[in-house]
């Protein structure tokens, strides 16, 4: 899974929950349920691999992802439970899950370990809802969508109440979030029934609708009015970064709108891949100011040559001197090829795709 906005102040959100918590472990309320965190405020996550009650996260993948460790004599504590794990250490695991850190997130709070290879998911435990509707991650976030993915919106100022109901012309754009004509409450989840005789999803009692209009978003002219329904919002971005379309989708770009771009590999790696002379020729390291300060998933590293340098998810930002133009990649997929991956231009869906 994928995304959330870092905590900047996020002292304040490890308060423990009223539920049983190990000293170990601490959580924070956010718009998709409970999040857990070490102690220190590290990020925990869930191994999508693992079966009920055993980690299968052994050898190098451990240490990528340190198990958060449970002591030699640690008891049950609600739904927090010590495991053994294969060496025969002791494990923390929620409802059966072992959670683990990630080597890689730079500080508290942070989430790079989301959607890693679509199998490593942020510690969640969700709030209660129908089995016909679907978390997803987005560019806006965590949202809510129907089983077909279709994203749910809000007319604001429209409850349950009847207030602003969308009627007649509404209806060619905005189709009702179709539910079940028996389906019941889950949380904060209701049915509601519409004059017309259907029946509509509603959350925290506003009803929910799916864009029917001509394109595959809405209109801008939409956005005074309608929204998302964002659960918990995407983590924040430098400023300097925008989007564009391109052949590849909608990519992350700078604020020209060149395209921004970044490699998995190792520096010494890219060394090897593009020697100084390709680097000079191709690449343009994304520069981070001195006072520029790391932001949601990006923060500053050192370049292969030295820059004071923008990394998204830990890997190092360019962009590609061949871009001309806003949706240009000229540079997306430049040194890839068998065994290798080469730099890629970054996809604006910041989050994973796949469903809680």
């Amino acid at each position: 899974m994928r995304v959330f906005a870092l905590l900047s102040a996020a002292a304040a959100l490890w308060a423990s929950s009223a539920a049983a918590l190990p000293s170990e472990v601490t959580s924070a309320d956010t718009g998709l349920g409970a999040r857990y965190f070490t102690a220190k405020g590290a990020s925990l996550y869930f191994y999508a691999r693992d079966p009920v009650g055993e980690s299968a996260c052994i050898g190098r993948c451990i240490t990528a992802w340190p198990a958060l460790a449970a002591p030699a004599e640690a008891q049950a504590e609600g739904d927090w439970a010590p495991i053994a794990r294969p060496d025969g250490s002791k494990q923390w695991a929620f409802k059966g899950k072992p959670v683990y850190t990630f080597a890689r997130d730079p500080g508290p709070g942070t989430t790079m370990g989301d959607g890693v290879q679509d199998v490593w998911h942020l510690a969640i435990d969700l709030i209660p809802r129908p089995s016909a509707i679907l978390f997803k991650g987005t560019r806006q976030g965590w949202v809510a969508a129907n089983l077909k993915g279709e994203t749910f919106y809000v007319h604001d100022g429209e409850t349950t109440a009847g207030k602003k109901r969308c009627a007649d012309e509404c209806l060619h754009t905005w189709r009702p979030a179709v539910a079940p004509a028996a389906g019941a409450t889950v949380g904060n989840w209701t049915v509601v029934a519409r004059e017309d005789g259907i029946s509509q999803w509603a959350y925290k009692r506003a009803p929910l609708y799916v864009f029917y209009g001509t394109g595959a978003e809405p209109d801008p002219k939409f956005a005074k009015e309608w929204r998302q329904l964002v659960l918990e919002p995407a983590p924040p971005v430098p400023p300097f970064v925008k989007t564009s379309p391109s052949d590849v989708g909608e990519v992350l770009t700078d604020e020209h709108r060149m395209t921004l771009y970044t490699s998995a590999r190792a520096k010494q790696e890219l060394k090897t891949l593009c020697m100084e002379a390709c680097f000079k020729e191709n690449w343009r390291a994304m520069l981070a100011a001195e006072d520029a300060k790391p932001v949601g998933n990006w923060t500053i590293g050192t370049g292969v040559y030295g820059e004071r340098q923008w990394a998204y998810r830990g890997n190092l930002v360019y962009t590609h001197t061949r871009d001309k133009k806003p949706g240009e990649i000229e540079g997306h997929r430049f040194a890839a090829g068998v065994g290798q991956s080469g730099w890629v231009a970054i996809q604006a869906e910041t989050l994973t795709l796949e469903n809680y």
